[in-house]
């Protein structure tokens, strides 16, 4: 008797400790998960030029633990010395990195990795790539025809020898594109469906440090404004072959143009020719926009100036002009004139008294 429940005091050790093995492998698994979903690294900048220095600020590791760090190009065509670091009491560190001359023009990745927790975290930033993007003109009335200049600036230290720019697709008619000039350069341009696309034909040809290249495209605007702003999105490269990792969005923003509906077209109405003071307009009515009235010649003062069918009065002797200007916010106006012209009054008659004569 004393033999089974030795054997079976045995049997229930070893489930216990089975059991809380698990419990332990589980937890620190958890553990561990908690901690790596919570890692994060981030840089004091987005862009840097050849010597710079990266702050990189970790937190969300282990307290204490050794924090390795790597520097990669994302295309994988380098891979810089890793080193290491300490979690201080609340699992974050501060750390730096010299940007090298063999980075320039490329998107960059550091990485760290936690010995204990297993937890990684990213940051991406660039070597000195730069530019802007900007378009003229900014904004268009619907199913309107416009040559849209687009300039593009190198303003980081690097180079740039591609650049495409995306025509949205409710732009239809794209053709006459051309470059304007390329700071003394040699590019070439083609149109690849709704796409630009800009090489320079050598690499010393590539844009340097501030530097533009100026193009432009013919394009109709859609019949809706549905959907405005529409954006022309950019981007640049450092090789002719358009091929590498891709400058950062530009620091302008991509360049947008806004639609509007262009206001109707106005009629002032017929001209007049009074002999009063007084009158009244007969203006078209704007489906678009609003309208109203001013008057440019003459001493008239209209009753009601947004009527299109307001009364003047005061009209002086002579030629009295009246404009009727329509109006839509942020897509221009249209202006027509009137002249209402008024005759002097015959001075009043007197024929003298009557006579009576023999």
């Amino acid at each position: 008797m004393s033999h089974i429940y030795s054997n079976s005091r045995k049997e229930f050790m070893r489930t216990f400790v089975t059991l809380f093995l698990a419990f332990l492998l589980v937890s620190c698994a958890a553990f561990s998960a908690t901690w790596a979903s919570q890692a994060k690294l981030t840089s004091d900048k987005s862009d840097y030029q050849p010597g710079e220095t990266v702050i990189l600020t970790g937190s969300g590791y282990l307290p204490g633990e050794t924090v390795t760090l790597e520097v990669h190009h994302a295309d994988g065509s380098a891979y810089h010395s890793s080193w290491t670091v300490v979690a201080d009491g609340s699992g974050g560190f501060t750390t730096s990195w010299v940007v090298l001359n063999d980075c320039l023009n490329h998107l960059l990745v550091a990485t760290a990795t936690g010995a204990a927790s297993g937890s990684t975290a990213s940051a991406y930033f660039w070597d000195a790539t730069s530019w802007t993007l900007t378009i003229s003109p900014t904004s268009s009335g619907t199913s309107e025809t416009h040559t849209y200049t687009i300039t593009a600036t190198n303003t980081g230290t690097g180079v740039i020898g591609c650049i495409t720019d995306t025509v949205p697709s409710v732009f239809t008619g794209l053709g006459s594109q051309s470059i304007v000039s390329a700071s003394g350069h040699s590019w070439s341009i083609t149109l690849t469906g709704n796409t630009i696309g800009l090489t320079a034909n050598s690499n010393p040809d590539r844009l340097n440090t501030n530097e533009t290249i100026v193009f432009s495209i013919s394009a109709t605007s859609p019949a809706s404004a549905t959907g405005s702003p529409f954006t022309w999105s950019g981007n640049a490269v450092a090789n002719t072959n358009c091929t590498g990792a891709s400058y950062p969005v530009p620091t302008s923003g991509q360049p947008t143009v806004s639609l509007c509906t262009p206001p109707s077209t106005s009629n002032a109405g017929p001209d007049q020719s009074v002999c009063a003071t007084t009158a009244t307009l007969a203006g078209s009515t704007p489906s678009v926009g609003t309208g109203a009235w001013t008057v440019i010649a003459g001493s008239a003062s209209v009753t009601t100036p947004a009527s299109p069918t307001s009364g003047v009065t005061g009209l002086s002797v002579g030629a009295n002009t009246f404009v009727w200007t329509i109006t839509a916010s942020g897509c221009g106006s249209s202006s027509d004139t009137i002249t209402i012209t008024r005759s002097a009054s015959p001075t009043t008659s007197n024929a003298g008294p009557d006579q009576t004569v023999c």
